[in-house]
């Protein structure tokens, strides 16, 4: 999947692991923020395979290794999910553990998607945009304190929708981190205005 950051990315992948997960024998989750937490969530994993299977050969692998070993075994049916892969940097160290053949159903989040290992077909790219305006309103109105809710549902709809769509970008996290700003910053008598937040934007 891939869009920009906070669009929603992370939380699709989780909500599929949440609506599938049973139907999985293992279930793994690699952080790939960056490079060093690529490397930390390997270690983890490797680390835990390490304990189940405590021969020497196993315990002196790479973590890379033993992790891509793991998922190249095609009797267990599996899924991974490969989170935040935003630049080629950390593409080329996620492309390492990826056997050529698995079982393994693998759900790779990011803004980066040209590896030539991830587009090998244009079918497996899924874009994220935007919600829609009607979504972004009811997330923003959710997160409120009463006279603000009050105060925005006194805007026109073409109003509300430019602030959500156009201000904020349609992106969910922005939408809630606006709502939150609203609510710590309403207090006593006063309320932050829509255009108060754009100048503090700008």
């Amino acid at each position: 999947m891939k869009g920009f950051g906070g669009i929603g990315k992370t939380q699709i992948a989780l909500h599929y692991e949440k609506l599938y997960g049973e139907t999985y024998e293992f279930t793994l989750f690699i952080d790939c923020e960056s490079t060093e937490r690529f490397r930390q969530s390997l270690k983890v994993l490797a680390d835990h395979f390490r304990s189940q299977r405590p021969r020497e050969a196993v315990r002196n692998s790479k973590d890379e290794d033993l992790v891509r070993s793991f998922l190249s075994n095609e009797n267990r049916k599996m899924l991974l999910i490969v989170d935040n892969v935003d630049d080629q940097e950390v593409a080329n160290e996620v492309v390492k553990i990826l056997p050529d053949k698995s079982k393994a159903h693998v759900i790779i989040t990011g803004r980066y998607s040209e590896h030539p290992k991830f587009n090998k077909n244009e079918k497996n790219i899924v874009p994220i945009e935007g919600i829609s305006d009607k979504a972004g309103i009811k997330i923003f109105q959710e997160g409120l304190p009463p006279r603000c809710k009050e105060a925005f549902e006194q805007l026109s709809y073409i109003e509300k929708k430019q602030f959500i769509l156009n201000d904020l970008g349609g992106v969910p996290l922005a939408i809630r981190q606006a709502s939150a700003y609203f609510k710590t910053h309403s207090v006593g008598g006063s309320i932050v205005t829509i255009e108060e937040f754009r100048k503090k934007l700008s």
